[in-house]
């Protein structure tokens, strides 16, 4: 029994490096040295500080991060870092982008997955949606419902939309 679920264990690794080594490969990457602190190797989150529903979680997972895993960029506010890996910032309004530990960039259901791995209350959920095939199905449905997002952010103001 313990020989299967140690199986099923390094399968489920597997899977989840491939489906983020396919999420990542596609965005583009930031060269040497253009991360704004190279010696700072938190994740950080980058988001729309604008969007009222998007403040309102941010503010509760910085609650959450007492330990200061995350940095916290609100790309409404400051867009160094969008410039530095070379991410358009509608690009990154559209979709919630993170880059990692590694400096690598990822977006949608993945970056959740990347923040929910470095908030301790969170940590459970970001294992179980990366076992297989789990990420791919949120990444669709994060897609829909962030084109929407978007959509009403761009065509009224918040406090009409909020």
């Amino acid at each position: 029994m313990q020989t299967v679920l140690m199986q099923i264990k390094a399968q489920t690794k597997a899977q989840f490096n491939a489906e983020t080594s396919a999420q990542t490969s596609a965005v583009t990457q930031p060269e040497q040295g253009t991360q704004p602190d190279q010696s700072d190797r938190r994740v950080t989150m980058l988001f729309d500080g604008g969007c009222p529903l998007c403040a309102k979680e941010v503010a509760h997972y910085r609650r959450v991060d007492r330990e200061n895993h995350v940095r916290w960029v609100d790309i409404d506010q400051d867009t160094r870092v969008l410039q530095s890996i070379g991410v358009s910032k509608e690009a990154a309004m559209k979709h919630l982008h993170v880059i990692d530990k590694a400096g690598k960039i990822v977006t949608g259901s993945y970056a959740f997955a990347a923040i929910w791995a470095e908030l301790p209350r969170y940590r459970h959920l970001a294992k179980l949606v990366r076992l297989p095939g789990i990420l791919p199905i949120l990444d669709k449905a994060y897609n829909i419902f962030a084109e929407k997002r978007y959509n009403r952010r761009t065509r009224c103001n918040d406090s009409l939309c909020s």
